[in-house]
């Protein structure tokens, strides 16, 4: 969780958002993060967890809070 976290904050973090975050508050959904990072976060997933969107219907929701990030990181780890 510690580095789906971090990257999340680095995302909050260029675009000027220094506020506080829950792990179940909206980012995107909510405009604190916008497509630019939507696909960035997308790419870590793929990068860091071997996420395969391919085969997901994809929509903001899918990775829209901390959890859901997560979420994905989790059920795409090795094992």
């Amino acid at each position: 969780m510690l580095r789906v976290r971090e990257f999340l904050r680095q995302r909050l973090e260029a675009r000027g958002d220094r506020g506080p975050f829950n792990d179940d508050d909206s980012l995107l959904v909510s405009g604190r993060l916008d497509s630019m990072d939507a696909l960035q976060i997308i790419l870590f997933l793929e990068g860091q967890f071997e996420v395969d969107f391919s085969g997901l219907d994809f929509s903001l929701e899918l990775i829209d809070t901390p959890l859901d990030v997560l979420a994905l990181a989790d059920h795409q780890m090795p094992r």
